[in-house]
């Protein structure tokens, strides 16, 4: 695009970290970020909602009477997953609740390192109730962790994810997850890449569409004791 072989630019899930980015800053040339929440930047931006989204679902836990509730972290590339971490943390703060560093544990949005941060958290002298994964790959390595030793979701532990995949809705028990707006996200993207390659770049702006929480059965009330 820089070199004018093309009018526009998507950028789907952008690493912070990279280069490009700056150019593309500095450039004014018309793109869109999708999904992108790493940083301020002066470019467009369209993405979920994803600090009130996951707040929405620990008050979801809140509400069953969790108290003792794990995070896991997926990685900083795109800054999706610290935005989650912050409704995370909002909503315990809301709740009265302090954050627990042993709560927090760090994953790379894939079932392997799901599975392994909850076996880590499974080993605490006093482990979670419930897991808030920051994407659906990590939260379905966290249940099969669970399985894996003996307990039962959500009997023992109660389960979310993020992004809605196709997969959560068909493994067992079905997974309690926050539905990412992707055709809504995808729309507005190329109306906004559209519009400014009608009239020029514009700067740099955010829109947050709502993503919303879809109950299933991964989550259940807190256990006794």
């Amino acid at each position: 695009m820089l070199r004018k072989l093309c009018d526009g630019l998507l950028l789907l899930l952008p690493d912070a970290n990279d280069g490009l980015l700056v150019r593309l800053e500095r450039a004014h040339a018309p793109c869109v970020l999708v999904s992108f929440a790493a940083r301020p930047i002066d470019l467009p931006v369209v993405l979920g909602s994803n600090r009130m989204a996951a707040k929405s679902a620990v008050e979801h836990l809140l509400g069953l009477g969790h108290r003792r509730i794990a995070f896991i972290a997926g990685t900083s590339f795109t800054g999706q997953s610290e935005e989650r971490q912050r409704g995370y943390e909002d909503a315990l703060r809301a709740a009265g609740i302090a954050i627990e560093p042993a709560y927090l544990r760090q994953g790379d949005f894939n079932d392997a390192s799901g599975f392994a941060e909850t076996q880590a958290l499974l080993e605490l002298p006093t482990p979670p109730t419930a897991i808030f994964a920051a994407n659906d790959a990590m939260a379905f390595g966290a249940m099969d962790a669970i399985s894996d030793a003996g307990l039962k979701v959500p009997d023992d532990l109660s389960v979310v994810g993020f992004d809605d995949v196709i997969r959560a809705a068909v493994v067992f028990p079905k997974l309690t997850t926050v539905r990412q707006p992707l055709n809504e996200i995808a729309v507005r993207a190329v109306a906004e890449l559209v519009d400014a390659m009608r009239n020029g770049r514009a700067e740099g702006f955010r829109i947050e569409l709502p993503a919303r929480l879809v109950i299933r059965d991964s989550t259940g009330p807190a256990p006794k004791g």
